[in-house]
C-alpha cells in the first residue's frame, strides 16, 4: 500500500477509535461483558463505600491500578477479579502507591480552598481544581504504566499529550464532569448508591486510559 494511503487509513482508524470513547453504551458493553463483571463491580462499590475507614482505600485504588493495567495491556476482560492472583499484599500495596499520586491533589485542593475560597483570591482553588481535572487522570495512568513517580515530572510528555489530543481532552473533561454529576444524583437520592460512583469511576477511567493509549 502506498505510504500516503496507509497514513490516511491510520488517521481514519485513529479518529474512529477516539470517537468511540464518547460512546457510553459501547463502553458499558465492553466493561461489563466479561465473566462475573457485575459481581466484580459490586465488590468495588462495597470497598468504595468502606473507604470512609481509610484503610479500604488500598483495595479501591489497587483495583483501579489493575483495571488500568488490563486496559493498557489489552486484556480480554478489563475488570479484574478479586482472587488476588499476584498476592493480596502486592494488590493492596499497588493501591496505596497509586493513591500517593492522588494525595498531593487532595491536600493542595484542601489547602487552597481553606486559604482563599472566602476572599478575593477565591479563583485560585478554582483554577487548581481545573488543573486537577486535566492532569490527574493522565498522571494516574502514567504511573500505572511506568510505576515510577519521576516519570510524572516529565512535563514534555504531558504537553505532547495535551496538544496532540486537545479537543478530545476538552470533550472528555466535560463528559467526565457530567458523568460524575449524574452519579452523584444516585448517591444523594440513595438510588443505587452502591453502584453510581464506582460505575462513573470505571467508565471515565476507561475513557482516559484509551485516550492515553491512542496518543502513544
Amino acid at each position: 500500500m502506498p505510504r500516503g494511503q496507509k497514513s490516511s487509513k491510520e488517521t481514519v482508524e485513529k479518529k474512529k477509535s477516539v470517537e468511540n470513547i464518547f460512546n457510553i453504551s459501547e463502553i458499558f458493553h465492553k466493561i461489563w461483558s466479561g465473566k462475573n463483571s457485575l459481581q466484580r463491580s459490586i465488590l468495588l462499590s462495597v470497598w468504595l463505600l468502606l473507604s470512609v475507614l481509610v484503610l479500604s482505600l488500598g483495595f479501591v485504588f489497587g483495583y483501579i491500578f489493575q483495571y488500568i493495567k488490563n486496559i493498557l495491556e489489552d486484556k480480554r476482560e478489563f475488570l479484574p477479579d478479586w482472587s488476588f492472583k499476584e498476592g493480596i499484599g502486592k494488590f493492596y500495596l499497588n493501591g496505596w502507591k497509586l493513591f500517593l499520586v492522588v494525595l498531593p491533589y487532595i491536600l493542595l485542593n484542601w489547602l487552597l480552598s481553606y486559604l482563599f475560597i472566602r476572599n478575593i483570591l477565591f479563583f485560585i482553588p478554582v483554577l487548581f481544581y481545573i488543573f486537577s481535572v486535566f492532569t490527574l487522570p493522565y498522571n494516574m495512568i502514567r504511573y500505572v504504566e511506568c510505576e515510577d513517580y519521576k516519570k510524572l515530572l516529565d512535563l514534555n510528555s504531558y504537553w505532547e499529550f495535551l496538544t496532540g489530543r486537545f479537543f478530545e481532552i476538552i470533550g472528555l473533561v466535560m463528559l467526565s464532569i457530567g458523568i460524575y454529576a449524574f452519579a452523584m444524583l444516585g448517591v444523594i437520592g440513595l438510588i443505587f448508591v452502591a453502584f453510581t460512583l464506582s460505575w462513573a469511576m470505571l467508565i471515565t477511567t476507561y475513557q482516559w486510559t484509551v485516550l492515553y493509549k491512542e496518543n502513544k
